[in-house]
Formats: structure tokens, sequence, C-alpha cells
């Protein structure tokens, strides 16, 4: 009887301790759970991120090459603007020494 007593306390010890691990696991299941559950929205809100963010370079991009456009189309306008005020500034020499010639002829 000692002997079955024996034997029964230490069944129970082992049923007492694998109800701890299995509690054990199960919190560690829990925790794990609670985890990947976390990270897939944490993965779920960079994915949408990463959409926004490409859809805002591409913008961006779309941006600059206007911008660079229209810089050139600028730089052009000064060129021109450059080039007729050259040449109003020649036409204007060419008037005055016209209208010099003249007051020569004039005056001999």
């Amino acid at each position: 009887i000692q002997d079955q007593a024996m034997r029964i306390e230490h069944l129970c010890r082992q049923t007492s301790m694998l109800r701890e691990m299995t509690d054990s696991r199960m919190k560690v299941y829990e925790q794990l759970e609670v985890a990947v559950n976390s990270l897939e929205e944490t993965n779920t809100r960079l994915v949408e991120e990463a959409v926004d963010d490409k859809n805002r370079i591409k913008m961006l991009m779309e941006n600059v090459e206007t911008m660079e456009d229209r810089c050139e189309e600028l730089q052009k306008c000064l060129e021109w603007a450059k080039d007729t005020e050259e040449v109003g500034q020649i036409r204007e020499e060419v008037v005055d020494m016209v209208v010099e010639d003249e007051i020569r002829k004039k005056e001999s």
C-alpha cells in the first residue's frame, strides 16, 4: 500500500508538472499569436505606406520633369529676349550712325 501511495504521489506530481508545462506552453502560444497579429498589422501598414510612398515619388518625379521643361522654356525665352535686346541695340547704333552721317552730309 505504501508503494502504491508513493506511486500515486509521484504520478500526481508528474500530472501537476505536465499541467504547468501545458499552461506555460499555452501562454507562449498566446503571446506568439499576439506577436504574429501585431506583425501582420505592421506589415499591412508598411505595405500601404510603401504604395503611398511610390505614388508620391512618381508624382514628385513628374513635377520635376514639368519644372525642368518649364525651366528650359524660360531659358529659351530669356535667350530670345537677350537676342532681341541686342538686335534693338544694334538697330539703335545703326540709326545713330545714319543720322550722324546725314548730319555730316548736311554740314558739308
